[in-house]
């Protein structure tokens, strides 16, 4: 990678707070939740902002059969509860949702939990 692809890389990087809730990638990102068997979230925060810019918890109601998974480096138990208990509702059992605080490291996340094949 030469350094002036580095920097268009780099340019390309939006945080969510930088862009509106109505942007291109986000109509992309619903669209993708709506359809996904499985959601892994990895390094999200997990604000409010963020959760309604992505339609959540309304899109887990679409299909109510998938398996979501998040990341939650830092989070205490209630913490991590906290979080499960915005992102679902009585339509979207929480059995189906896992946020864990346990497995730090994003690579220890996805060895856990990330189904390949």
């Amino acid at each position: 990678m030469t350094e002036a692809d580095l920097r268009i890389a780099v340019e390309g990087i939006k945080l969510p707070q930088e862009v509106g809730g109505d942007t291109t990638i986000f109509r992309l990102a619903r669209g993708q939740i709506a359809q996904a068997e499985r959601l892994y979230f990895i390094g999200f925060g997990y604000h409010e902002t963020n959760l309604q810019r992505l339609g959540l918890p309304r899109l887990f109601r679409i299909k109510k059969d998938r398996d979501v998974y998040g990341s939650a480096m830092g989070l205490t138990d209630e913490e991590a509860r906290a979080v499960q208990d915005r992102i679902c509702d009585d339509e979207f059992r929480k059995g189906r949702i896992c946020i864990d605080n346990k497995n730090g490291e994003a690579f220890d996340f996805v060895r856990q939990y990330a189904v390949f094949g």
